[in-house]
């Protein structure tokens, strides 16, 4: 095998012949997405080119038009923030735990205003946010919170796996990540509302 392709082995090499031979139907992803879904133990599972992608699809599934503000963290890769940029909202930045580097849910309740829509809490490090309390503040102020889990594959939260917590959740398979598909992402909800939103 090529060094150059060291995370290549035998299986991608089959699945990629099984996808070419299948006429490039679609089949491998529509496998893939019912494989993330049942791994999660959600409904469903929308496969989209990028974590960026997915976090773009998500704020428009869940509403967020231009105008509107999403609250984002300041420590984190900058797709966040982009993606509710390139909706035409705000992010508005909350800072972070100084223990822990992700979203402080004290400082997002100081950020929320009539303009707030959307929280997105964003896994670092494989380490989930302090998602309960995250979840009662919107759950009072009527947001929805997109759970950023690029970097937090199969990580738990008080016992829950990340991702299963907020009303939508983002995967990247960028090249960096626990899993990777060279590049590519995915968004996790128990909503068919929501779900049918981001698949258009």
């Amino acid at each position: 095998m090529n060094k150059k392709l060291w995370r290549v082995g035998k299986e991608e090499l089959k699945y990629i012949e099984e996808a070419i031979n299948s006429g490039l139907s679609g089949i491998m992803n529509s496998k893939f997405e019912e494989a993330f879904a049942k791994k999660f133990g959600v409904n469903f599972a929308i496969g989209v080119n990028s974590g960026t992608s997915a976090l773009h699809s998500a704020l428009f599934a869940v509403g967020v038009r231009p105008g509107d503000e999403v609250i984002v963290p300041p420590i984190t890769f900058a797709a966040p923030a982009f993606a509710v940029l390139q909706q035409g909202a705000i992010p508005v930045f909350a800072d972070v735990d100084p223990d822990t580097f992700t979203i402080d849910p004290k400082e997002i309740e100081k950020k929320i205003t009539r303009r707030t829509k959307a929280i997105i809490p964003v896994a670092l490090y494989g380490l989930p946010p302090d998602m309960d309390p995250i979840m009662e503040l919107a759950k009072k102020n009527n947001l929805k919170v997109i759970e950023d889990n690029a970097e937090c594959f199969l990580g738990k939260y008080k016992g829950r796996l990340a991702g299963t917590i907020g009303h939508m959740a983002i995967y990247s398979f960028e090249r960096s990540k626990h899993m990777t598909t060279g590049n590519g992402g995915v968004i996790i909800t128990n909503n068919e509302i929501l779900a049918e939103r981001a698949r258009k």
